[in-house]
């Protein structure tokens, strides 16, 4: 359950979809995808993804990184092959990097969506809200695991492998 880092490369691909209005009213900032696929030590596959925005140049990146589900969706949600990345994204980026379980992760999702419907005003949970709540409800271990002290490996859904092969290119 424990990830280790020493991964091996499967399949990079940058997906170019084209300029947008981005920091102005001009359509000169293009905005790129990445994707990769590698595998650990176990022959595991992690899924890892980003986005750049360039300047109007392309010489250098105005936005880079986690900006998916922020910046980029506002530009390309109507872009089919977008929304398949964004979506693999979501469920799957860094899977090798969790900080707990998933039951210990559904909890906190549970408990963290419960917190921002009551205040609304809130702007975060703490970490020590999270470890005190899962202790709480007898979650803070779970499978040997003590939430938040390393980092563990979610595998990926066989249909979100599917779809991360068909944007690869990949055969089954």
């Amino acid at each position: 359950m424990h990830y280790n880092y020493d991964t091996t490369p499967v399949a990079h691909k940058e997906f170019d979809f084209g300029k947008f209005a981005v920091r102005s009213e001009r359509k000169i900032n293009r905005i790129i995808v990445v994707i990769d696929l590698q595998k650990d030590k176990q022959g595991r596959p992690i899924f890892t993804g980003y986005g750049k925005v360039l300047n109007g140049r392309g010489t250098f990146s105005r936005d880079y990184g986690q900006n998916l589900d922020t910046l980029l969706v506002k530009h390309l949600s109507g872009n089919e092959t977008f929304m398949k990345i964004l979506g693999v994204w979501q469920r799957n980026h860094n899977n090798h990097c969790h900080p707990g379980t998933a039951r210990q992760e559904a909890e906190v999702e549970r408990f963290t969506k419960k917190a921002f419907e009551e205040n609304p005003k809130r702007i975060m949970v703490s970490y020590r809200q999270l470890c005190d709540h899962l202790k709480e409800v007898g979650l803070y271990v779970d499978e040997g695991c003590e939430y938040g002290t390393d980092n563990y490996y979610h595998a990926i859904s066989d249909d979100d492998m599917k779809t991360i092969r068909e944007l690869f290119g990949m055969a089954e």
